[in-house]
């Protein structure tokens, strides 16, 4: 199928899109209108390497969905998911699946890089359609304030995909807070001193041609074009490039702050101040247009209920430990933190 919906065009639907946080939606109904005649929720599946993969291998497993179609701009990924799947309806652009599909799916979750996030998610519900969609939701909080209304208006379940929420250990936590078992909250210390993807050294390495089973175009999506380079943005270092990602911070800091913040119930409260160091170990052509390497963050916060009114910090570090990647001392947390 084709779309007359040119790049140009995609361009100005984000640009139009401001975007949020649903988990700031409430009100929303349970899934209850199942179309398919088998009753199962028809499901589909944009995004299926990787993150995707994780997810899809997590929907598969419940017994009341039923995978319809699956979407991804990288063939590789797509071909394995349709081995799981021969029967399923597939697409390369998920806004000829969206068109494709209307009427005849009732949900999607949404697990490509995150700067096409608001894009598919603002024609998911603008269909109606119920939308688990990957942290971080959004690139800016007027993306997410966006995706919110949209969402509510709509009348859709959402959910977005901090999985820890859905472990005992966050729930737990998040009792204890709001109960003050341990008395009321005076700071919060949080740290992630592993390697990853985004630990690596910034550069770019001369332009190449995309390999020819990745539509490099559709992967660009609404960011600003610029030649295919390897090793560097697809499938996993585009987290360290402002125009894809949230480097460590988007990637770790919204996992391990999800239970924080719910606990202590902090909803759209903005803070009063946010002061920060960093370092960024990179090349100096890219310096300006790629995250840092390790950050310290001190959000400075007025008073709530679990802190008994009075103003407190959230402290965050991500400074690497590990002895081939170690940061400087101020990057990683005080030792008394880490040995608790």
């Amino acid at each position: 199928m084709t779309t007359d919906m040119n790049r140009r065009q995609f361009l100005g639907l984000a640009s139009t899109a401001g975007a949020l946080g649903l988990s700031g939606c409430a009100g929303f109904p349970a899934i209850t209108s199942h179309r398919s005649p088998n009753g199962r929720l028809r499901h589909a599946c944009i995004g299926v390497g990787n993150k995707g993969r994780e997810d899809l291998e997590a929907l598969m497993t419940h017994p009341d969905i039923e995978i319809a179609a699956l979407c991804d701009v990288d063939e590789n990924y797509l071909n394995a998911a349709r081995k799981w799947f021969p029967h399923a309806r597939v697409y390369r652009d998920f806004r000829e699946l969206f068109a494709a599909e209307a009427g005849r799916i009732d949900s999607c979750n949404i697990s490509i890089p995150d700067h096409n996030h608001v894009v598919a998610a603002d024609l998911a519900f603008r269909q109606g359609l119920h939308v688990y969609l990957q942290k971080p939701l959004c690139k800016t909080l007027r993306e997410c304030e966006y995706l919110r209304k949209l969402a509510k208006d709509a009348g859709v379940v959402t959910q977005m995909g901090a999985q820890f929420n859905a472990l005992l250990s966050d729930r737990q936590t998040v009792e204890l807070i709001r109960t003050q078992a341990l008395g009321p909250v005076e700071k919060v210390y949080l740290y992630s001193t592993r390697k990853g993807a985004s630990r690596k050294r910034r550069h770019l390495p001369p332009a190449q041609k995309a390999p020819a089973t990745l539509d490099w175009n559709l992967w660009l999506g609404v960011a600003p074009e610029r030649p295919y380079a390897p090793e560097v943005y697809h499938p996993l270092i585009w987290r360290v490039w402002h125009d894809f990602g949230g480097g460590w911070v988007g990637d770790t800091a919204t996992h391990l702050m999800s239970a924080v913040w719910r606990g202590m119930e902090l909803g759209t409260l903005a803070p009063i101040d946010v002061w920060s160091e960093y370092q960024t170990d990179a090349e100096d052509n890219v310096k300006g247009i790629v995250w840092p390497t390790a950050a310290h963050l001190i959000w400075r916060f007025p008073g709530v209920p679990a802190t008994d009114g009075r103003p407190f910090e959230i402290e965050w570090f991500d400074g690497c430990t590990e002895p081939d990647a170690h940061s400087p001392a101020n990057f990683c947390p005080p030792p008394e933190i880490d040995a608790l």
